[in-house]
Order: C-alpha cells, then sequence, then structure tokens
C-alpha cells in the first residue's frame, strides 16, 4: 500500500519545507556524505561513469574527460588554468538543485582526446570541487562534430 498526504498538504510550502527539514534528523535518513557519494559513483568496484569517460590531455594535463549531454559547457577546475588563460567572460550557472545561480569566470582551453583536438571555452570551477575529471558539455561536443565535417570537405 502506498501512503500519500492529502492533495492540501502537499501543496502547502510551509508543510512540506517542515517535512523536509526534519527529514535529515530521522537516524535512518543520517548518512556520511562521502559515503553516499562514493556508493553513488562506484558500484562494485567499477566506476559507473566509465563509459562515458575516456582519457586526454587539457591544456597538456592527461585527465579524464567526462562527456556530458546534459551540461550545455565545459566545465574545469581553477588549478589546471593559468592566469593567462582566463578570458574577460563570465557566465551564470544553475543546477535544478539550486534556488540561486553562481557566477564563474571563463577561461581558453585546449583539448586534445578521442573526439578531436580543440581550443574552447569552460566554466572555471573553485579547486574545492575538482573531482579529477574535465565536463565536456553540448558547446564543445557541436565543436568537435564542425571540425570533423570540415575535415571530410
Amino acid at each position: 500500500m502506498l501512503a500519500r498526504e492529502p492533495t492540501e498538504r502537499a501543496n502547502n510550502y510551509d508543510f512540506v519545507n517542515d517535512l523536509i527539514l526534519k527529514r535529515p534528523q530521522c537516524d535512518k535518513l543520517k548518512k556520511n556524505y562521502e559515503t553516499v557519494a562514493s556508493n553513488e559513483t562506484v558500484r562494485n568496484g567499477t566506476d559507473v561513469l566509465a563509459p562515458y569517460t575516456s582519457l586526454g590531455t587539457v591544456n597538456g594535463i592527461e585527465m579524464p574527460i567526462l562527456r556530458d549531454t546534459g551540461a550545455t559547457l565545459d566545465l574545469i577546475c581553477k588549478k589546471y588554468v593559468k592566469p593567462s588563460m582566463f578570458i574577460n567572460e563570465t557566465v551564470w550557472i544553475r543546477t535544478l538543485l539550486e534556488e540561486t545561480a553562481v557566477c564563474l569566470p571563463m577561461a581558453e582551453v585546449e583539448l586534445d582526446c578521442v573526439f578531436g583536438h580543440v581550443i574552447t571555452k569552460a566554466a572555471v570551477l573553485r579547486d574545492s570541487l575538482d573531482q579529477g575529471k574535465y565536463l565536456l558539455g553540448n558547446k564543445t561536443a557541436a565543436l568537435f562534430e564542425e571540425v570533423k565535417k570540415n575535415k571530410e570537405i
């Protein structure tokens, strides 16, 4: 049997907000963030993102490149970007899980991977968010396709 809240309670913002805020106090829901994160990305000793990741070079540094079809822009961590690579552009990024957007600087990035070789732009994340991967978004994927088509002509 599936238990549900009455519609009038589900549509009540205060009730839903209280419900969400009280959930972490439940002992069954308390979890170590690192344990949860590692369980979600690694199962049975294998990285679930491996099929979408390839090895390449980013600004001359060898690293895994994750192709993310849900991302418009590329993302790179600041420690892989030299000060001279920053361009005079910023981008506002908002995820589905956040109500507010974050302003990030943009940098010129040189990519060499299985998709080809291009110089593109990437939003730069602070070092504390580094997960050791370059996130390749849809704009750069389209750029790789364009370069590939131009080589065929």
